[in-house]
């Protein structure tokens, strides 16, 4: 009798997680995209809009776009920190934004947002309400053709963009995703926790090759291309496109032969 019971209790708690713990299928990939969707190497990236790393990081995430061109497929997924108290606020005016005025715009609004990223601090939006931050921000999303009555209207608790902002966070979860910003290269993730440098490489060699983007991850290892994200500027200078050596040699790029190359971004915080 006690196992029955058991095993009941077991069946009731199992029936509680499965309903509370998942989040509704999307209907399409998550997060904002640039570049060829046909492209061998997928770059995907998660940013928190208060997350001074990820401002500091995205100049240098445009550069690898700029560089890369068509063999490059950008993938941004918003990423809200809750210790980051005007996070989520952000994050669903992004979606409004990108349904307003399209996807296109959503970047520039990334772009302005960066700008003004001190103006949504924890310290300076300690003594204004929901409302007032979604004002502010509102006065962003005008800068951006966006229509206030709009915009105020797609900020409201409990709607499809609030719905998707919180399926956002959660599918961040499932990729773990536990910090910004955080990158995944043809769906790896790319982390160090101990040096807190991201590492990302990709082969030069297979770019022109036929192939599908995960049978690209297998030549991997013969890389030539590499991207740091530096943590407090350590290796190189903010924002400096350098080349690397196939031998994965760490001598100073004039000594570097051709076929690879080397990005650092300086971490700020």
């Amino acid at each position: 009798m006690s196992r029955l019971i058991v095993a009941a209790v077991s069946v009731i708690f199992w029936l509680a997680s499965a309903s509370g713990q998942g989040f509704p299928l999307p209907n399409t990939v998550l997060g904002h995209t640039q570049g060829n969707s046909t492209a061998p190497i997928l770059l995907t990236v998660f940013f928190d809009h208060q997350c001074p790393d990820s401002q500091a990081s995205w100049p240098v995430i445009k550069q690898v776009i700029a560089y890369y061109g068509n063999q490059l497929f950008t993938r941004v997924n918003i990423f809200p920190l809750p210790y980051h108290h005007t996070a989520f606020t952000a994050a669903q005016a992004g979606l409004v934004i990108a349904s307003a005025a399209g996807e296109a715009t959503w970047f520039q609004w990334l772009d302005l947002y960066f700008s003004q990223q001190a103006s949504f601090s924890n310290t300076n939006t300690t003594t204004m309400s929901a409302d007032q931050i979604i004002q502010a921000m509102s006065k962003l999303a005008v800068q951006l053709g966006v229509d206030a009555a709009t915009f105020a209207s797609g900020m409201q608790y409990g709607n499809d963009f609030d719905e998707a902002t919180r399926i956002g966070w959660k599918y961040g979860c499932s990729r773990g995703v536990t910090g910004t910003p955080a990158f995944l290269v043809n769906d790896i993730m790319i982390t160090d926790p101990n040096a807190m440098d991201y590492t990302l490489e990709v082969a030069d060699g297979f770019l022109a090759a036929s192939g599908t983007a995960r049978d690209c991850v297998r030549v991997c290892v013969r890389a030539c291309v590499r991207v740091f994200v530096s943590s407090f500027g350590r290796a190189l200078p903010h924002g400096t496109l350098w080349r690397a050596c196939r031998t994965r040699d760490e001598t100073h790029a004039a000594d570097m032969p051709a076929g690879s190359r080397r990005l650092v971004v300086s971490r700020q915080s």
